[in-house]
């Protein structure tokens, strides 16, 4: 396939958790009201670890941008890149996934305990 043309070219896809104090200042809506302003898509959550953990999905450009937001919110931030860009959950938009709703995975940062090496 020509260059500039396949999916990688152009997108960026990431995961994040953001440790630390996440917990009633608003972190969530600051990452969506960010990305909705870069035209990013994906999710954001608290986790049962307390910390907020999300998916975003961008054009390479608006998605280094957001991924040096997020960085900067805090030291204590895990970024993991995935090179084909796909990421777990999708949606049109930037979303909030309030508590309850059960976000699960079988790797990190989003491993559930039904998951973990025993």
């Amino acid at each position: 396939q020509q260059e500039g043309w396949k999916m990688t070219d152009r997108f960026i896809g990431f995961r994040y958790e953001v440790y630390g104090n996440v917990k009633d200042i608003g972190i969530r809506e600051k990452i969506k009201e960010k990305a909705d302003k870069l035209a990013c898509f994906g999710w954001a959550r608290y986790s049962p670890q307390n910390t907020v953990v999300g998916e975003v999905r961008c054009n390479k450009n608006a998605g280094k941008v957001m991924k040096g937001w997020i960085k900067s919110m805090t030291s204590k931030v895990d970024l993991k890149e995935y090179d084909d860009t796909k990421i777990k959950l999708h949606f049109s938009h930037f979303k909030i996934i309030f508590d309850g709703r059960e976000t699960c995975f079988r790797d990190e940062p989003h491993r559930c305990d039904q998951f973990k090496e025993k």
